[in-house]
């Protein structure tokens, strides 16, 4: 979940109870202007648009921690709005 001071929350999910716990280290280094995120479908992945390019990170199957992508930032043209992800990259 993005923030207004330019970090992204990451939670767990208790499958019994539905409960929201922080992941360690969270939360995490962002970018301002958050106004997009998503990840793909194997949850390797999150990607953020902010007003001026879309941040790439891989997502610690273990921890949940953050790590940005080689080549992250993206650019994306005029300030992205939305981010959706198609296909699982590898």
């Amino acid at each position: 979940m993005p923030n207004n001071d330019a970090t992204i929350n990451g939670y767990a999910i208790d499958n019994a109870t539905g409960e929201l716990t922080n992941f360690k280290g969270s939360p995490f280094s962002g970018s301002g202007g958050t106004l997009g995120i998503a990840a793909d479908r194997s949850g390797k992945f999150l990607y953020v648009a902010n007003q001026a390019d879309v941040l790439g990170y891989r997502i610690n199957s273990s921890n949940g921690a953050l790590t940005e992508l080689s080549g992250s930032p993206f650019g994306a043209g005029f300030i992205p709005i939305a981010v959706c992800v198609a296909g699982v990259i590898k």
